[in-house]
């Protein structure tokens, strides 16, 4: 199979017009007026250009920006933006459309005069550095230059000695320390010869920024709940520092105090057995910037819990009661982490009869033969190396109490085939506030000889049927 492959070429016909002018490059917010004509030869002569048009691209331009006069047709628009960049045409509307001429149109911001300007004076006589912001995103930023003018009182302008487009920067040979500084910033677009200026009476003492502190130390030994700093300052001017940890709480917290060169803070409402993390900074007393940090950890001492134990209602577990007794199982979780001061060793149980003492590492506590028929109250203290925690946790057993319930109801009901008996009842209105309770359903097997169910013979026949929730109203036998 052979397949036939047609390429159809539109050819575009070029009659070498005129469109004026020549690489235009507007800045944004002016007019943009381009010129197009017809050749002045005697073969384009029956030409007309009243069916000329623009473009931009591929796009064709809006016709209500085109003026047609004589033999000259013009294309007037305001750029609004730099997506009015690119080649422009003008095109004449014939059969094949003729190209009359094209031109880039190069577009860009008007200069504008610096932004954002800041100074830092590093250390009072270190060097000092201007930066700035050029004001807008110029496209064509080989045509932007800047100029840096500055002067001291009674002295005469000299230029920054190194110049960027957006900084100028004096090392410390070169600083000479005054404290007024004249200032003068011009920006150039050399293409167009437009310029934009800005002007700073620059007070340097008020834009020191010092160096970090030096020697930062924990002096002595560190406490259960403080810790003493100790750092200096090369430089002996007044300043503030700054020290910032984090509190009890969780936030952040600055102290404040007024110095030169040697200093020492204690600080003393820390956690025990806690990390902190304390940073040391500075500034002039008065007026600059803050200096970058200096940091140093240190670790608190440990010291007894605050706390027992994590604890809830139902912390524990019980077994029926034979003869007025019943065997506890006690339940915890860990010291809440805010609470324990430091390392958690051990656990001491008091019970009313005796107390137990475990590992940190057990959360469980098994005591046989509690009386069934008195509230038992369980108290749990935590324990580090420094000793018992200030408070406990307690587990509260309810005392064991038979009460029938209220409107006892069965019925029988077939489920699936199969026959179902139900019985319902409602809460005991007496026991409303106890949270602990247990259901408990006694049945037996029918027997004509002893229809109520009762008497001592019946014993071996009794089988408890157990709900353990307050909210159960109704159980299937």
């Amino acid at each position: 199979m052979v397949i036939f492959v047609i390429i159809l070429v539109l050819a575009v016909s070029y009659v070498g017009g005129e469109l004026l002018p020549i690489s235009p490059y507007v800045f944004i917010g002016e007019h943009l007026v381009l010129n197009c004509t017809i050749p002045e030869s005697d073969e384009f002569r029956d030409l007309n250009i009243s069916s000329a048009y623009f473009t931009k691209g591929n796009q064709h331009l809006p016709k209500d920006n085109i003026q047609i006069s004589d033999d000259t047709a013009l294309y007037n628009t305001t750029v609004s933006s730099t997506n009015d960049e690119g080649r422009y045409g003008c095109w004449l509307e014939t059969p094949e459309d003729i190209l009359l001429g094209s031109q880039i149109v190069n577009v860009d911001y008007a200069p504008v005069a610096i932004t954002n300007f800041t100074c830092i004076v590093y250390d009072w006589t270190d060097g000092l550095k201007c930066d700035w912001s050029l004001g807008v995103d110029y496209v064509w930023k080989e045509y932007i230059k800047v100029d840096f003018w500055w002067s001291i009182p009674g002295g005469e302008y000299q230029q920054c000695p190194h110049l960027t487009n957006t900084s100028c920067t004096w090392t410390s040979s070169e600083y000479r320390g005054s404290s007024q500084m004249f200032i003068y910033i011009t920006v150039k677009n050399t293409k167009r010869d437009v310029t934009a200026s800005f002007q700073e009476n620059l007070r340097t003492s008020q834009h020191v920024q010092p160096s970090a502190p030096t020697d930062l130390v924990v002096v002595g030994n560190v406490g259960k709940t403080c810790v003493t700093l100790n750092w200096g300052h090369e430089k002996s001017r007044p300043k503030l520092f700054s020290v910032i940890y984090e509190s009890r709480n969780k936030t952040m917290i600055e102290k404040e105090i007024v110095g030169s060169r040697n200093l020492t803070m204690s600080i003393c409402d820390l956690n025990p057995y806690t990390g902190y993390k304390f940073i040391v900074k500075c500034k002039p007393k008065d007026n600059g910037y803050w200096s970058a940090n200096r940091t140093i950890q240190a670790t608190t001492l440990q010291d007894v819990p605050l706390s027992g134990p994590v604890v809830s209602s139902g912390s524990f577990k019980l077994t029926r009661c034979i003869k007025t007794k019943r065997n506890v199982a006690l339940y915890w979780g860990d010291v809440a982490e805010d609470e324990q001061q430091g390392e958690i060793i051990e656990y001491m149980i008091l019970t009313p009869s005796e107390n137990f003492t475990v590992y940190s590492d057990v959360h469980t506590l098994e005591i046989p033969d509690e009386p069934c028929h008195q509230t038992q109250n369980y108290f749990i203290y935590s324990k580090t190396n420094i000793g018992y925690s200030k408070d406990y946790s307690q587990i509260v057993i309810p005392q064991h109490t038979m009460v029938p319930v209220d409107n006892f109801t069965i019925q029988m009901v077939i489920v699936n085939n199969t026959e179902r008996i139900i019985g319902t009842w409602l809460p005991v209105k007496s026991l409303t506030e106890i949270t602990n309770i247990t259901y408990t359903v006694y049945w037996c097997w029918y027997d004509p000889t002893h229809p109520l169910c009762q008497g001592s013979s019946l014993g071996d026949h009794k089988q408890p049927y157990q709900v353990s929730s307050k909210s159960v109203k109704n159980c299937a036998l």
